[in-house]
């Protein structure tokens, strides 16, 4: 077996969210600025119920769009 190690400018990030989709748009820039500045290159987005005001956000209540 051989090990190959890739030098830290490959690596990459990401993250998941289950309320950025029914934030408010300028909270998405902000979201999504600070993301980027935290060289995070993927954000996953769940499409699934929200409340309003999920996980202290300013999130707008939504269905499942399913």
């Amino acid at each position: 077996m051989k090990l190959i190690l890739l030098g830290t400018s490959r690596a990459w990030s990401g993250a998941n969210s289950f309320f950025a989709w029914t934030l408010p748009q300028d909270d998405q820039i902000t979201l999504i600025n600070t993301l980027r500045a935290k060289n995070v290159r993927v954000i996953r987005i769940f499409l699934a119920t929200i409340d309003s005001g999920q996980a202290g956000s300013r999130a707008l209540a939504a269905n499942d769009i399913e």
